[in-house]
């Protein structure tokens, strides 16, 4: 178990990391994310999400793992698989120089925060 936690650590470490060299298209950390531009803000959830993703692939990888983490994952893999479209559906809006309804981008932000609530309650 102590291993485990250990493990979860290290991967939100390396989120961590990631997120800190995520490209939002130069805007100075004492910008509210809601005065981003729509792209900047795409660009960002959309790294996010990607993060979100490698670390599940990370945890599912690992061998022999304990029913808590296999638990965890399920639920992960849930919400990944229901945000996957209407995230890269978000990210063409964006891409094709459209604004998406704030709806749709709160319910990105949601889907964001579940995944990474999964992360702390291993």
């Amino acid at each position: 178990m102590r291993k485990f936690k250990f493990i979860g650590i290290i991967l939100a470490l390396f989120l961590l990391a990631g997120c800190a060299t995520m490209n939002v298209g130069e805007v100075p950390w004492t910008v509210a994310i809601s005065d981003w531009q729509p792209k900047q803000r795409a660009d960002f959830l959309m790294s996010m999400w990607m993060s979100e993703k490698a670390t599940y692939d990370m945890q599912n990888a690992i061998e022999n793992k304990p029913e808590e983490l296999v638990k965890t994952l399920e639920i992960k893999y849930n919400i990944l698989e229901k945000s996957r479209v209407p995230m890269r559906m978000y990210a063409s809006i964006v891409n094709s120089g459209g604004v998406p309804d704030q709806a749709s981008e709160q319910q990105i932000i949601d889907w964001l925060r579940q995944l990474q609530i999964q992360l702390i309650y291993q």
